[in-house]
Order: structure tokens, then C-alpha cells, then sequence
């Protein structure tokens, strides 16, 4: 059984400490200004990169460009309901409902691969 080093484990917890870091940072008026988002639609990012190296590192090779067709593929279903269920298409809701998405699908496929590592190691 191999020991976790702390690559891995920072891997592990950069995703919790961006999501609390981008809350913090968002508490200021400046850069409410600049970057009118909240902590989860720049947490995204972080998740894609835990995920691609916790992939990398659970099976030796990343699984990432299937988990981006999946999300592709989510996106390309929600398209499809908003236009049935509005008759048109909103591209501000569209974009901004996708990326929540994103962030609720990565943190589901990222918590599974924590507790995949943690039971693997």
C-alpha cells in the first residue's frame, strides 16, 4: 500500500481551498466589479484540473476528455429543453444554468475520485 504524498493531497484539497479563497475575495466591492460571478462558476476550473490529475493518478491515465464529452453532451440535452420548454433560446440563462451544471456534475465526479483515492491508498 503506497502512502499519499503531498502532491496528491494537494490536489485533494484545492478545490475546498479555491471555493473558500474565491468567497473571500469576492467580499470586496473592487472585485465584485470586476468579476461579477460568484465562488462556484470559478471553482469550475479547479475542479477540471483535480479531476484530470486525481484521474491521472487513480488509473494511470486521465480520463478527462471523456468526462468533457460527457459534459458536452449535457449541454448540448439542456439546449435542446430550453428551447422545447421556452420555444426560444436564451443564451445568457443557457450559459449561465451550463456552468452551474458544470459545477455540480465536477463536484459529484470529483468527490468520487477523492473517495476512490482515499480508499485506494
Amino acid at each position: 500500500m503506497k502512502h499519499m504524498d503531498w502532491n496528491t493531497l494537494l490536489i485533494c484539497l484545492l478545490p475546498l481551498i479555491s471555493i473558500f479563497l474565491f468567497q473571500y475575495l469576492l467580499k470586496f466591492k473592487i472585485v465584485k466589479k470586476i468579476l461579477p460571478v460568484k465562488a462556484v462558476d470559478l471553482t469550475v476550473l479547479v475542479l477540471f484540473y483535480s479531476i484530470a490529475q486525481l484521474s491521472k493518478e487513480l488509473f494511470e491515465v486521465s480520463f478527462f476528455a471523456y468526462f468533457i464529452v460527457a459534459l458536452l453532451c449535457v449541454g448540448i440535452l439542456l439546449l435542446l429543453f430550453l428551447a422545447k420548454k421556452n420555444g426560444e433560446i436564451i443564451y445568457k440563462k443557457f450559459f449561465k444554468t451550463y456552468w452551474r451544471m458544470n459545477f455540480l456534475l465536477s463536484s459529484a465526479v470529483y468527490l468520487v475520485l477523492v473517495i476512490m483515492y482515499f480508499i485506494k491508498k
